[in-house]
């Protein structure tokens, strides 16, 4: 993984951070998970440069994702709140909701810091309407 990183393989190396994340919840290996978070640090400012804000939205969500993997929930929120501070105004769902479970719960620690966002609690909805997952706060 230590080759450099460049905007054509950038989705190849977005899903393999999706499956070290996938290989960490099957097995617990944390060395995959350490080193889907090097990865994901290392692909969001290429992303920011490029303006390719669906795929900063996408990282955010990974990054968040890896840190509530370690049980850092505090850690989780602040790119979570930065996905979502992103996603809104173009209405994003099935990057939030198709995460599962894990995301659900990172969406209603969300709503406990932000009570009155919106759309977080549609999130929420669509989390819970999508597979019955979700508690709304």
């Amino acid at each position: 993984m230590d080759e450099n990183l460049s905007y054509v393989r950038e989705f190849e190396h977005v899903t393999l951070a999706r499956v070290l994340l996938a290989q960490y919840a099957s097995d617990g290996d944390t060395s995959s998970l350490n080193e889907a978070s090097r990865l994901l640090q290392r692909l969001l400012p290429a992303a920011v440069a490029g303006g390719r804000t669906g795929t900063v939205i996408e990282i955010l969500v990974l990054q968040s994702l890896t840190h509530h993997a370690c049980g850092d929930t505090p850690g989780a929120l602040a790119p979570l709140e930065q996905a979502l501070t992103l996603a809104e105004p173009e209405g994003y769902v099935r990057v939030f909701v198709g995460e599962g479970r894990p995301m659900a719960s990172l969406l209603t620690a969300m709503i406990r810091k932000r009570a009155g966002w919106d759309y977080v609690r549609r999130l929420l909805t669509t989390c819970d309407d999508d597979d019955g997952t979700a508690q709304t706060a």
